[in-house]
């Protein structure tokens, strides 16, 4: 054996195990938390929504018989009022204003809750344009740039193949 044999030997071991802790997770990972919390969540019926379109909300933990007001962030908006039943929770039917503009807004549901603090729910909704499900407009026509391109392209190739006839023939 040669004196370098163990050392080639530990470090052999070192890159094993270091390559299992990263390949199994090992002490490189943390393990998550959810939030907010399991049990009180704002539930939304569709998480992508257009503008004008009606959606259901609904969450628990909410004090039996106690208001909770659904707003849209962003754009601070007030939607709609609920009442909480005899188990603190809520169902309502909700309204994306027009106008609240396209991408990421934050539902939230804000009231009492069943031990009498103030209690916030949210959820991320996306909104999608009114535009009828048609993209804006935000380009230019490529048509006659594209068609310049084969165009170029094209003449290039010829040329190439002219010239190795040329060199062929010589």
């Amino acid at each position: 054996m040669s004196p370098s044999t163990p050392m080639m030997s530990r470090c052999l071991r070192v890159v094993v195990i270091a390559f299992t802790l990263f390949a199994t997770g090992g002490l490189l990972s943390a393990a998550a938390q959810q939030y907010p919390p399991s049990g009180n969540a704002l539930t939304v019926s569709k998480t992508i929504v257009g503008e004008g379109e009606t959606i259901t909300v609904g969450g628990s933990g909410f004090a039996p018989h106690s208001t909770i007001t659904i707003t849209i962030e962003s754009t601070p908006r007030v939607l709609d009022d609920a009442v909480s039943d005899t188990a603190g929770a809520f169902t309502a039917n909700v309204t994306i204003p027009a106008g609240i503009g396209a991408g990421l807004h934050n539902l939230k549901a804000t009231g009492t809750s069943a031990r009498g603090g103030a209690l916030m729910l949210s959820a991320s909704v996306t909104v999608t344009s009114s535009t009828g499900g048609r993209h804006p407009f935000t380009g230019g026509n490529t048509g006659p740039v594209l068609s310049v391109g084969i165009g170029v392209l094209l003449a290039g190739a010829v040329l190439i193949a002219l010239v190795r006839r040329r060199h062929a023939a010589a």
